[in-house]
C-alpha cells in the first residue's frame, strides 16, 4: 500500500512539473479603447485609447486582444500585419460616403474579430480587404457596403497558406448594381485560397458568395449550416476561366434568390450539395462554359420556377 501511495504522489508531482513546463510565462496584454480615449494614453481600462488603430499597436507585438469599452462607432482605416484579437462586442465602425469601413490588408498573421458590427453606413465599399494570413470573424455583423466595389469582405490572398474563417455572423444589403455583395473569394495566380463559412445568414446582398478563379488562383470554399437568400442575383457563384473555383455546400440552404440558387461557370467551376436546399430562386441551378454541379443524392431541390440543370448524382462514401 505504501508503495502504491508513493506512486501515485510521483506521478502527480510530475504531472504538476508537466502542466507548469507548458504554461506560458506571459500574461497577454489587452488594450482598451474607447470614445472618451486618448491615443497618449496606456491602452489600460483607466486610461483607455481612442482608435482601433493606436489600441492594435499597443496590443499586436504580444499577441493581445483589442478590447472597446462602449459602442463606438470607430470610423477608420488600418492595416494589421501583426497577431491580434479584436473582440469589440456591439462596436459599430461607419465607413461613410467615401472611404472603406476597414481595410485590413492582412498579411502572414492570425487576426481574430469577435462581436464586431461593421457597419458601411450604406456607402462604405468594403469592410475587411484580405491580402493573405489567416483571418477569422466570430459573431460579427457586416451590413450596409452599397459603394463600389461593395465587397462586405475581399478575400484576396497574395500570399500561400491564406485561410478565410466566418462563423456565427450576418451579412446584410451590401452590394452595389450588379455587382459585389457579402463575400468575394479571388486568390491571385498561384495562391490556393480556403475559406470555410459555417453557421452564417446571407441575406439581401446583390451576390451571396463568390469564389472566383480569374485572377489565376485556386478558391476551395465550404459553406455549413448556413443560409444563402434573397440575393439580388445568384445565391453561390463559382466562376473561373481557368484555375479551380469550388464551392462544397452542407446543410445548408440557398432561396429566394433573384439569379440562381447556384451557378457554375467555367470548365474548372464546382458546386457540390450535400444534405441542402435549393428552392424559391428564379433559377434553380445554372451551368455555362463547362461548369459542374454535383449533387449527393441527399438535396432537395425544388420550387424554382425555372428549375435550371439537373445536377451530376454522386454516390456518397
Amino acid at each position: 500500500m505504501n508503495k502504491l501511495i508513493s506512486l501515485v504522489a510521483a506521478s502527480s508531482a510530475a504531472a504538476l512539473l508537466c502542466v507548469a513546463s507548458v504554461s506560458p510565462s506571459y500574461a497577454q496584454f489587452t488594450a482598451f479603447v474607447s470614445h472618451s480615449g486618448t491615443d497618449t494614453g496606456t491602452c489600460t481600462a483607466a486610461q483607455p485609447c481612442r482608435t482601433i488603430g493606436y489600441a492594435y499597436t499597443a496590443a499586436a507585438a504580444g499577441g493581445g486582444v483589442v478590447s472597446c469599452l462602449d459602442a463606438g462607432p470607430y470610423t477608420e482605416n488600418r492595416a494589421f500585419g501583426l497577431p491580434v484579437t479584436v473582440d469589440c462586442r456591439g462596436v459599430v465602425y461607419a465607413g461613410g460616403n467615401s472611404a472603406f469601413s476597414l481595410a485590413f490588408q492582412l498579411g502572414t498573421s492570425n487576426v481574430t474579430f469577435r462581436h464586431v458590427i461593421f457597419d458601411g453606413a450604406s456607402g462604405g465599399g468594403s469592410a475587411v480587404q484580405i491580402a493573405g494570413g489567416r483571418a477569422v470573424f466570430e459573431d460579427c455583423t457586416f451590413q450596409n457596403f452599397t459603394a463600389s466595389p461593395g465587397d462586405a469582405i475581399q478575400f484576396a490572398p497574395t500570399v500561400a497558406g491564406a485561410q478565410l474563417t466566418v462563423t456565427d455572423s450576418v451579412f446584410a444589403n451590401n452590394g452595389v448594381a450588379g455587382s459585389g455583395g457579402s463575400i468575394l473569394i479571388q486568390p491571385s495566380a498561384g495562391v490556393t485560397a480556403g475559406v470555410v463559412i459555417e453557421r452564417t445568414q446571407i441575406t439581401g446582398n446583390t451576390y451571396g458568395i463568390i469564389a472566383a478563379g480569374d485572377a489565376g488562383g485556386t478558391a476551395l470554399v465550404d459553406v455549413r449550416y448556413s443560409t444563402i437568400a434573397n440575393s439580388v442575383f445568384d445565391g453561390i457563384w463559382a466562376v473561373t476561366q481557368g484555375t479551380t473555383a469550388s464551392v462544397v455546400v452542407e446543410h445548408s440552404a440557398t432561396i429566394r434568390n433573384g439569379g440562381s440558387g447556384a451557378n457554375a461557370q467555367g470548365s474548372n467551376a464546382y458546386v457540390s450539395l450535400s444534405d441542402s436546399t435549393v428552392a424559391w430562386n428564379a433559377t434553380g441551378l445554372t451551368t455555362s462554359s463547362g461548369g459542374t454541379i454535383l449533387s449527393y443524392k441527399n438535396n432537395l431541390i425544388g420550387g424554382n420556377p425555372i428549375p435550371g440543370v439537373t445536377p451530376i448524382s454522386v454516390s456518397q462514401q
